[in-house]
Protein backbone atom coordinates (compact mmCIF):
# COMPACT_ATOMS: atom_id res chain seq x y z
CA UNK A 1 0.00 0.00 0.00
CA UNK A 2 1.09 3.45 -0.67
CA UNK A 3 0.42 6.88 0.36
CA UNK A 4 1.04 10.13 -1.57
CA UNK A 5 0.06 13.91 -1.77
CA UNK A 6 -3.27 14.36 -3.45
CA UNK A 7 -2.34 16.92 -5.85
CA UNK A 8 -5.06 15.53 -8.49
CA UNK A 9 -8.21 16.13 -6.65
CA UNK A 10 -7.33 19.39 -4.69
CA UNK A 11 -6.35 20.55 -8.64
CA UNK A 12 -8.92 19.31 -10.62
CA UNK A 13 -11.54 18.27 -8.26
CA UNK A 14 -13.94 15.32 -9.73
CA UNK A 15 -11.75 14.99 -13.36
CA UNK A 16 -8.64 14.67 -10.62
CA UNK A 17 -10.50 12.04 -8.58
CA UNK A 18 -11.57 9.83 -11.76
CA UNK A 19 -7.58 10.32 -12.93
CA UNK A 20 -6.73 8.58 -9.66
CA UNK A 21 -8.86 5.77 -9.80
CA UNK A 22 -7.40 5.47 -13.35
CA UNK A 23 -3.93 5.02 -11.96
CA UNK A 24 -3.98 1.50 -12.26
CA UNK A 25 0.02 0.79 -12.05
CA UNK A 26 -0.07 1.67 -8.19
CA UNK A 27 -2.97 -0.98 -7.25
CA UNK A 28 -6.73 -0.08 -6.56
CA UNK A 29 -7.58 3.58 -5.50
CA UNK A 30 -8.80 3.44 -1.76
CA UNK A 31 -11.15 5.98 -0.09
CA UNK A 32 -10.81 6.03 3.42
CA UNK A 33 -13.63 8.13 5.68
CA UNK A 34 -11.41 10.51 6.72
CA UNK A 35 -12.12 14.10 5.07
CA UNK A 36 -8.73 15.71 6.32
CA UNK A 37 -6.98 12.61 5.48
CA UNK A 38 -8.46 12.52 1.94
CA UNK A 39 -7.77 16.21 1.77
CA UNK A 40 -4.21 15.96 1.25
CA UNK A 41 -3.22 11.97 0.82
CA UNK A 42 -3.94 9.56 -1.32
CA UNK A 43 -4.04 5.72 -0.98
CA UNK A 44 -3.51 2.88 -3.21
CA UNK A 45 -3.14 -0.84 -2.31
CA UNK A 46 -4.41 -4.06 -3.14
CA UNK A 47 -6.42 -4.93 -0.30
CA UNK A 48 -9.31 -2.33 0.80
CA UNK A 49 -9.56 -4.23 3.97
CA UNK A 50 -5.70 -4.27 5.27
CA UNK A 51 -5.24 -0.78 3.78
CA UNK A 52 -7.99 -0.30 6.60
CA UNK A 53 -6.69 -1.76 9.11
CA UNK A 54 -3.22 -0.36 9.08
CA UNK A 55 -4.42 2.82 8.22
CA UNK A 56 -6.43 3.67 11.61
CA UNK A 57 -7.92 6.85 12.16
CA UNK A 58 -4.97 7.59 15.12
CA UNK A 59 -2.51 7.06 12.55
CA UNK A 60 -4.20 8.79 9.95
CA UNK A 61 -4.15 11.37 12.26
CA UNK A 62 -0.68 11.45 12.89
CA UNK A 63 0.14 11.35 9.39
CA UNK A 64 -2.33 14.63 8.74
CA UNK A 65 -0.43 16.10 11.92
CA UNK A 66 3.00 15.45 10.65
CA UNK A 67 2.02 17.13 7.31
CA UNK A 68 0.92 20.15 8.09
CA UNK A 69 3.74 20.60 10.95
CA UNK A 70 6.52 19.74 8.16
CA UNK A 71 4.70 21.82 5.70
CA UNK A 72 6.13 19.27 3.28
CA UNK A 73 4.94 16.76 0.74
CA UNK A 74 4.78 13.19 2.21
CA UNK A 75 5.15 10.24 0.79
CA UNK A 76 4.34 6.40 2.87
CA UNK A 77 4.74 2.78 1.84
CA UNK A 78 3.89 0.09 4.19
CA UNK A 79 5.51 -3.76 2.66
CA UNK A 80 6.13 -6.99 4.94
CA UNK A 81 5.38 -4.40 8.43
CA UNK A 82 7.30 -1.90 8.18
CA UNK A 83 6.83 1.21 7.04
CA UNK A 84 8.63 3.99 5.13
CA UNK A 85 8.24 7.43 4.95
CA UNK A 86 9.95 10.15 2.73
CA UNK A 87 9.74 13.67 3.10
CA UNK A 88 9.45 15.93 0.20
CA UNK A 89 12.82 18.51 0.62
CA UNK A 90 14.52 20.42 -1.62
CA UNK A 91 17.76 20.67 -0.54
CA UNK A 92 20.66 18.21 -0.58
CA UNK A 93 20.68 16.90 2.33
CA UNK A 94 23.71 14.91 3.10
CA UNK A 95 26.59 16.74 1.18
CA UNK A 96 28.53 19.22 3.12
CA UNK A 97 28.79 22.62 1.90
CA UNK A 98 32.24 23.17 1.10
CA UNK A 99 31.89 26.87 -0.63
CA UNK A 100 30.81 28.55 3.12
CA UNK A 101 31.56 28.76 6.49
CA UNK A 102 29.40 25.67 9.00
CA UNK A 103 30.69 27.69 11.76
CA UNK A 104 27.16 29.99 10.66
CA UNK A 105 24.89 29.34 13.67
CA UNK A 106 21.89 29.37 11.37
CA UNK A 107 23.41 26.19 9.19
CA UNK A 108 24.08 24.24 12.39
CA UNK A 109 20.36 25.55 13.56
CA UNK A 110 18.98 24.52 10.38
CA UNK A 111 20.77 20.95 10.29
CA UNK A 112 19.56 20.51 14.66
CA UNK A 113 15.84 21.35 13.50
CA UNK A 114 16.06 19.09 10.28
CA UNK A 115 17.62 16.02 12.72
CA UNK A 116 15.18 16.98 15.61
CA UNK A 117 12.37 16.31 13.26
CA UNK A 118 13.73 12.74 12.03
CA UNK A 119 13.59 11.96 15.83
CA UNK A 120 10.09 13.06 15.88
CA UNK A 121 9.03 10.89 13.44
CA UNK A 122 9.89 8.17 15.21
CA UNK A 123 8.77 9.26 18.19
CA UNK A 124 5.34 10.60 16.82
CA UNK A 125 4.49 7.49 15.27
CA UNK A 126 6.46 5.25 17.96
CA UNK A 127 8.72 3.26 15.43
CA UNK A 128 10.97 2.74 18.24
CA UNK A 129 8.46 0.08 19.69
CA UNK A 130 7.41 -2.93 18.12
CA UNK A 131 3.44 -2.71 17.93
CA UNK A 132 2.69 -5.01 14.80
CA UNK A 133 5.52 -7.86 15.87
CA UNK A 134 3.73 -10.93 17.65
CA UNK A 135 5.53 -10.82 21.37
Amino acid sequence: MVVLPDHAERILGVVGSWLQSMNIGRGKLIKLDDALFEKYFVVYGEDTIESRYILTHSLMEKIVQLRQKSGKNLYLSFVDSKIYIAIEYNKALFEPILWKSLLKFSYIKEYVELLSMMIGIVKHFKLDEKLWSKR
